[in-house]
């Protein structure tokens, strides 16, 4: 098909981008060929819409609320606004600090938002293709209580770095509980290797990761393991 007619005077935004996230914000932007712009946004539980405007291609949302998901649209502020002229975005808004004690089973994959892959893990396979972790799975015969668990691995040439929310407690003062083993399949000889466990001062930034312990995997039995951060020298309200 083809279809040729007048170029509307109001022309839908192109290119909606998000350009930052907080735990109380949204930033985005796009292109467009107007001087002004109505943006709009509410959560899934909201029976309206918040209105803002703004005079460039760029937009900063402040007020919003922790770990929520957000619907944005955007578009051209004129005369007469319609539903088509709006380009929508989905957005989910970063976690604000938690206290301890601090539990997670993995079973609620909404809460898994608050974690953080720093960096990804690899494991290229000729049959499977290249898989990346962390990976949340599904396996009651695998996971140590339930049905989900966290898998962790990378082969030689790359490490999987992965974030638990921020704490508001001071790091000297936690310790941290988890459960490991070696997994049951044909990634056993290529995942076994160094499991750190140690503190970031930002989520995002890898290169300032402190380890505080390394931690064996070894047999197919689940292992309690016990870091304490007190003997780290470490202090503040790091990750």
């Amino acid at each position: 098909d083809l279809e040729l007619d007048e170029i509307p005077e109001c022309p839908k935004v192109q290119n909606l981008t998000v350009t930052s996230v907080s735990e109380s914000s949204i930033g985005l932007s796009w292109t467009g060929m107007n001087d002004s712009y109505v943006a709009r946004y509410r959560t899934d539980s909201d029976t309206g819409w918040s209105y803002q405007t703004t005079m460039t291609d760029t937009i900063e949302i402040y007020g919003l609320l922790s770990n929520t998901t957000y619907t944005v649209e955007i578009a051209p502020n004129c005369e007469e606004i319609t539903e088509d002229m709006y380009r929508q975005i989905t957005v989910i808004t970063g976690c604000a600090s938690t206290n301890a004690p601090y539990f997670i089973d993995f079973e609620t994959e909404s809460m898994m938002h608050c974690w953080t892959i720093a960096q990804e893990g690899i494991i290229e396979d000729s049959y499977y293709g290249n898989m990346h972790f962390p990976a949340l799975e599904t396996s009651s015969s695998n996971a140590y209580s339930g049905t989900r668990y966290l898998e962790i691995g990378a082969q030689a040439g790359y490490t999987a770095v992965f974030v638990a929310p921020k704490m508001n407690q001071d790091i000297e003062n936690l310790r941290i509980k988890f459960y490991t083993r070696e997994p049951q399949s044909f990634l056993s000889a290529n995942v076994l290797g160094t499991l750190q466990v140690g503190v970031v001062t930002s989520a995002m930034d890898v290169a300032s990761f402190v380890p505080v312990a390394t931690v064996p995997v070894s047999g197919t039995n689940y292992t309690l393991n016990t870091v304490d951060f007190d003997q780290s020298g470490l202090s503040g309200g790091d990750y």
